[in-house]
């Protein structure tokens, strides 16, 4: 059964609106979903099919939740994909706080010293 054509048109003002706030163009957004900018379009003008593996290859590149692209075509919003937070992952174990300070040194010691073509602090 054909999606109604304003629901359609509601889903390509949201993906629109999206890829714009990640500042991708349309053919970055065919490059990361694996999608052809030929389809993407003709699923933005309505007159493209949109199969379960395409929602999710667009989804997975517009950063939203799986699921978005039905709940947009029911009157729904999206859902962003959900990203660790600082504050929500693990503490670092004691190796790998020496390895982040080794590692944050390394780079201190390579961008500060002065050697030519090198940006110096």
């Amino acid at each position: 059964m054909p999606i109604e054509h304003h629901r359609r048109q509601r889903l390509a003002t949201l993906m629109d609106t999206r890829r714009a706030e990640l500042r991708y163009r349309w053919t970055d957004l065919a490059a990361l979903s694996g999608i052809s900018y030929e389809a993407i379009r003709a699923i933005r003008n309505g007159t493209g099919d949109i199969r379960l593996l395409t929602q999710r290859a667009l989804e997975t590149a517009l950063q939203w939740e799986y699921g978005s692209i039905q709940a947009i075509l029911d009157g729904r919003p999206p859902t962003p994909a959900r990203t660790a937070m600082p504050d929500e992952l693990p503490p670092l174990t004691a190796d790998e706080r020496r390895l982040v300070i080794a590692f944050v040194q390394g780079i201190r010691e390579t961008t500060c010293s002065g050697e030519p073509g090198r940006r110096t602090a």
